[in-house]
């Protein structure tokens, strides 16, 4: 059913089912196969609207705050693009 949506209106489809994704059976009227059937055709297509950006993808939030961990809250603010994530940091 989904399969044949615009990519652009799934958005809402996806965000409402993320939830919900642990609770759905392989049996349940095929839900998770639905779901898992939209989900390349969204990731191609936010890929595609990032490439319309004509900027470089970038993880650099000046904004953030993360007081919870501070190297992440760092990364966030950085220039870095890639952040070593170890167990118990």
């Amino acid at each position: 059913m989904f399969s044949e949506i615009d990519p652009s209106l799934l958005g809402p489809v996806v965000e409402q089912s993320l939830p919900f994704l642990g609770s759905i059976s392989k049996t349940s009227n095929g839900s998770l196969v639905d779901l898992v059937a939209i989900l390349p055709k969204r990731i191609q297509w936010l890929t595609g609207q990032i490439e319309l950006l004509d900027k470089p993808f970038s993880w650099k939030m000046p904004d953030a705050k993360f007081a919870e961990n501070l190297t992440v809250d760092a990364f966030l603010r950085g220039p870095d693009f890639i952040m070593k994530v170890t167990k118990g940091m």
